[in-house]
C-alpha cells in the first residue's frame, strides 16, 4: 500500500491519499486521478484530483 499528495481539481490546498481511494488501478506523478470519499451521511462522492508525488508504504513524512 502506498500514499500519494495531491492537488484537488479547482482548489489551492494538498492531501495525503491513501493509494486505495483512487479508483484508478496505477497512479503515477502527474496523473489526473478520482478519489473517493465518505460524506457524515455514509454517502461515496468523488474528487479529481492532480497526483504531485507518490510515496512507497514505509515513506516518511521527511520525504515530503
Amino acid at each position: 500500500m502506498g500514499f500519494a499528495v495531491v492537488q484537488w481539481v479547482g482548489e489551492d490546498s494538498i492531501s495525503v491519499i491513501n493509494e486505495n481511494q483512487a479508483t484508478e488501478e496505477t497512479i503515477e506523478e502527474g496523473d489526473t486521478v478520482s478519489v473517493t470519499s465518505k460524506t457524515p451521511k455514509e454517502k461515496s462522492v468523488l474528487y479529481k484530483a492532480l497526483v504531485l508525488k507518490v510515496f512507497g508504504e514505509y515513506a516518511s513524512l521527511s520525504d515530503i
